[in-house]
């Protein structure tokens, strides 16, 4: 069939008129011609794999160079045969006849089809991890490259002949209509959905209003301003939606150019503003049908509610939480919606997140009632007891999440590992140092750094049953590391490819390198030290502070392990989780050498990112995977951030972090993977994956409850699934000493 299609391609260019191959020609020359004049270059300290794909021409150095046509007389022949056509028209038909083993493919058409195959293969394998199909065994990248590698070459080559990318593209997202999933759904699951089954059995109506505060990722962003590469996408999303995706294949060091911030301001880059989209449409669907706050938007519906008593407070979810303030009015806007809601319906209003959201409204808590003085908005210790009737987080990062270090350390994460075949293609083009250099420009991902220090991340008893000498994360002395060096010897002699003072070198990098094992403070000292490249110039190291602090601050207004909860004993409180997924929790790392300087190896001739994961660390007995240890969690967040605080520490007294005693309910989901026919690319009703949570019909059950206050007596107690109360118990018994007020208690905000 294949071969079919190649021939029936061939027939038809031979039939193709020569104004329309003129047409094509220039249209393609005018695009260069555009691009050369209208892009901003990459800056002179730019990454080596970030680069330029849209000319060929552009480009100091590149993994193929391009084919030359005039090196084929057999090609320019060929291609004359089609009639009289231009220069430039004579070496795109001869690289169509060229040989593939001599013809790389173009740059953009190459990354356009590496990414398609690596975005079809992540999900390929997070399909598998969600229904417990993916274990040890398993190797996805070995099985792809045997069964399709030997295609891929032929592949190419067709699609080369058949189309340009980029007009492909533009035809894909012109007839995709994002919306047509939602009103199918809407209308085929109705009966199905908790909201409607309560409102026909049990008469459940809207009560109280509802904000809701969505996550890390989750939301769009639009263009409000930009380099020329981005004018064209003028209030178009570059995150999210099929406009993101499009955005990022048509041209990705645009996209890049744009998504990143200022790493010593934390804000936007010169002549760039990217901004969150508004309303429902901002974070009820991520892209096509992967829905994320729409199952809770449609059952709310189910029970009374609309725009006039529910919102959804989308934000840009890059920034560090004082510049969403500082820049976007964030927090202000929070509060005048809440104050007009309560005002307007006479009711107090539930506020409710889902994942780094928790850590967005905690921060938004001490904001809104710290005095002005203290760089707080003054509205008095009451306002959250007065306005507020709950406060549900689901998902909550509450303590932050490991592959925020990774992310910030390497560019890297567990899903980066489980890529291969194509993950090694897309390398090349979206590299390690390019997704460190994006990803520790976000304040946001430095506030997930995990909380709490290593009073509650080295004791390891979320992750250690045995503790023995030659287990590097569960050593003898129950002190567990949050990072091993696979590769550490002091006797090792060091060098360095890259831009770094002599103080950076011998006062971070070396250390670190040199050293095994990394608790969580030393790694987090580490990120301060290195910040990204930049050091203590980062703004994110400026703005807050990660361990050590005893007193709350606006530098740790995001952390709960420090700053208490405001006083509001009459609010409510729900931690609703899910549990039973394997969730990254700690890694083996080694050194990023470009090659050994002498055959020995003794000397390491190391680059940037300085270190990477160690993939070759593998044991089923111990749950680790690609150098990646897994502990119980909800897929992103493992248990010991979800489930500590608000099973343990708020539930204490003398944790000092609850000090009006308001009531915080636990409320776990164990996860079930099924098949849906209604939703077949995710895991069923049951899921309690960290995304999917938002569509876990018990999960539903238990929220409506809450906002409707019907039969809210099966929700004001605590349902917990796995040992989270054990584990914090064994936390608090160790050395180290889980979280005790120290000193005065602490003192209320506004008090």
């Amino acid at each position: 069939m294949l071969s079919g299609k190649s021939n029936r391609v061939k027939e038809s260019r031979k039939t193709s008129t020569t104004p329309q191959k003129q047409g094509s020609t220039r249209g393609r020359t005018q695009h260069r011609r555009t691009s050369k004049d209208g892009r901003m270059s990459a800056s002179t300290d730019a990454p080596p794999s970030v680069i330029n794909t849209e000319d060929p021409e552009d480009t100091e150095t590149l993994e193929d160079e391009p084919y030359d046509p005039t090196s084929s007389p057999e090609s320019k022949a060929s291609s004359k045969q089609h009639g009289n056509i231009s220069n430039d028209e004579e070496s795109h038909a001869s690289h169509r006849s060229a040989s593939p083993s001599r013809m790389p493919a173009p740059p953009r058409l190459c990354f356009g089809l590496a990414l398609a195959l690596w975005i079809a293969e992540i999900l390929i394998v997070l399909s598998l991890k969600r229904f417990g199909m993916l274990n040890n065994d398993f190797r996805l990248d070995v099985a792809v490259k045997e069964q399709l590698a030997p295609h891929i070459e032929r592949i190419q080559l067709q699609l080369e002949e058949s189309l340009q990318l980029g007009q492909y593209v533009d035809q894909i997202y012109a007839q995709f209509n994002e919306t047509a999933y939602s009103s199918l759904a809407y209308l085929t699951q109705e009966t199905k959905r908790p909201g409607y089954q309560m409102a026909t059995a049990e008469g459940a109506q809207a009560q109280y209003p509802i904000v809701m505060v969505p996550g890390f990722v989750t939301s769009g962003l639009e263009v409000w301003a930009g380099k020329a590469c981005a004018k064209k996408h003028f209030r178009q999303r570059l995150w999210a939606a099929m406009g993101g995706a499009r955005s990022f294949i048509a041209d990705r060091d645009c996209w890049r150019q744009h998504m990143i911030l200022d790493p010593l301001t934390g804000s936007d880059p010169d002549e760039v503003r990217l901004r969150a989209s508004q309303g429902f449409e901002a974070a009820d669907y991520f892209m096509g049908n992967y829905w994320v706050w729409n199952k809770v938007i449609e059952n709310l519906a189910d029970v009374g509610y609309n725009p006039s008593n529910m919102a959804l407070e989308a934000y840009d979810w890059r920034l560090a939480y004082h510049l969403l303030e500082e820049r976007d009015g964030y927090f202000s806007r929070l509060k005048s919606r809440i104050e007009d809601m309560h005002r307007v319906t006479g009711k107090k209003v539930v506020l409710t997140s889902h994942s780094m959201g928790a850590l967005v409204v905690h921060h938004f808590f001490a904001w809104v009632t710290t005095s002005t003085s203290e760089g707080g908005r003054g509205a008095g210790s009451k306002w959250v007891d007065e306005h507020l009737h709950a406060f549900i987080n689901i998902a909550g990062s509450h303590l932050g999440v490991p592959k925020a270090t990774t992310a910030i350390l390497s560019g890297e994460m567990s899903d980066t590992g489980l890529i291969g075949t194509f993950g090694d293609m897309v390398e090349q083009f979206f590299g390690r140092r390019v997704r460190r250099d994006l990803w520790s420009s976000w304040g946001s991902l430095w506030t997930m750094l995990p909380k709490g220090g290593n009073a509650l991340w080295s004791p390891g008893f979320d992750m250690c049953e045995e503790w023995g000498d030659d287990d590097l994360l569960c050593p003898t002395s129950q002190v567990s590391p949050l990072i091993a060096m696979t590769d550490a010897s002091p006797t090792s002699s060091l060098a360095f490819d890259g831009n770094w003072s002599e103080t950076m070198i011998n006062e971070a990098i070396t250390p670190f390198i040199l050293k095994q094992e990394h608790e969580n403070e030393g790694t987090l000292d580490f990120l301060t030290k290195f910040g990204g490249g930049f050091g203590e110039n980062s703004s994110s190291v400026k703005l807050m502070s990660f361990h050590g602090d005893t007193k709350p601050s606006s530098r740790n207004w995001h952390d709960p392990t420090v700053t208490p909860l405001p006083y509001a004993p009459k609010m409510k409180m729900y931690c609703l989780y899910g549990t039973g997924l394997d969730t990254e929790r700690a890694y083996f790392y080694r050194r990023n050498n470009i090659e050994p300087v002498d055959e020995g190896g003794l000397v390491a001739n190391i680059t940037d990112p300085v270190l990477k994961m160690d993939l070759t660390v593998e044991s089923e007995a111990k749950n680790i995977k690609l150098g990646v240890r897994y502990v119980n969690g909800d897929g992103s967040v493992p248990l010991i951030s979800l489930g500590y605080m608000c099973a343990d520490a708020w539930q204490r007294e003398d944790s000092g972090l609850n000090p009006s005693n308001t009531a915080v309910f636990t409320r776990e989901y164990e996860h079930h993977a099924e098949f849906s026919v209604d939703d077949p690319m995710r895991a069923g009703p049951k899921s309690a994956d960290h995304v999917d949570i938002l569509g876990n019909t018990e999960m539903l059950e238990d929220f409506l409850r809450i906002v409707t206050d019907s039969s809210i007596d099966k929700v004001n107690m605590d349902k917990i699934e796995s040992n989270i109360k054990e584990v914090a118990q064994k936390i608090n018994a160790h050395e180290l000493g889980g979280l005790r007020k120290k000193g005065k208690s602490f003192r209320l905000f506004g008090s």
